[in-house]
C-alpha cells in the first residue's frame, strides 16, 4: 500500500475532499479512498463548455438539463433527488438497498457515487438565504467566510 500515511479519509465527496485539505493544510500526510457509482453511459451529453455559453447556445440543452418527462408526473418530479439532472440521476443507484431509511419528516439526499454528493453538482452549489441560516440559529456573517473558502476551492 506504500508508505504509512497520517489520515485516511473515507470518500472523495465534497466532505472528505474538505476533511483532506485541512488535514493537508496542518501538515499531516494524508490518503483518500472512494469507492462508488459512476456513468459513463450518459456522461458524454453533458459539454464541458461553460454554464452560461450553453445556456445561450445550446439549442439540444434540454437533453441534460431537463431529460425526458417523468413518469407520474409532478407527484414524481417532488421525491428526493429530483432536482438532479438526467446524468446525475445515477447518484442515487442502490441508496434504498444499501442505505435504507424510512422517515416521515427526514429525506435526506444520499449517495453512493464516486465522488459522493458532488457528483450531483451542476454549475454551482447554491448558499442559504440569511433568513434561512437565522432560522436556524446560524449568524450569517460568520458563515460568510466558509462560503468564499469553499468557493475558492471548488472554483
Amino acid at each position: 500500500m506504500g508508505d504509512p500515511v497520517d489520515l485516511i479519509v473515507v470518500g472523495s465527496g465534497p466532505s472528505g475532499v474538505q476533511a483532506a485539505k485541512a488535514a493537508i493544510e496542518s501538515g499531516l500526510s494524508v490518503t483518500v479512498v472512494d469507492v462508488g457509482h459512476h456513468e459513463d453511459g450518459l456522461a458524454g451529453l453533458v459539454s464541458d463548455r461553460p454554464f452560461s455559453e450553453l445556456r445561450r447556445t445550446d439549442r439540444e440543452q434540454h437533453r441534460y438539463f431537463l431529460g425526458p418527462p417523468r413518469p407520474g408526473g409532478v407527484a414524481a418530479a417532488q421525491r428526493v433527488g429530483s432536482q438532479l439532472t438526467p446524468p446525475r440521476q445515477f447518484i442515487l443507484r442502490d441508496v434504498d438497498r444499501y442505505l435504507p431509511l424510512e422517515s416521515a419528516t427526514f429525506f435526506p439526499l444520499q449517495t453512493l457515487a464516486l465522488g459522493g454528493l458532488g457528483a450531483g453538482w451542476g454549475a454551482g452549489t447554491p448558499t442559504f438565504e440569511d433568513f434561512e441560516l437565522r432560522t436556524a440559529g446560524l449568524e450569517p456573517a460568520v458563515l460568510a467566510r466558509y462560503y468564499r473558502q469553499v468557493a475558492e476551492d471548488i472554483g
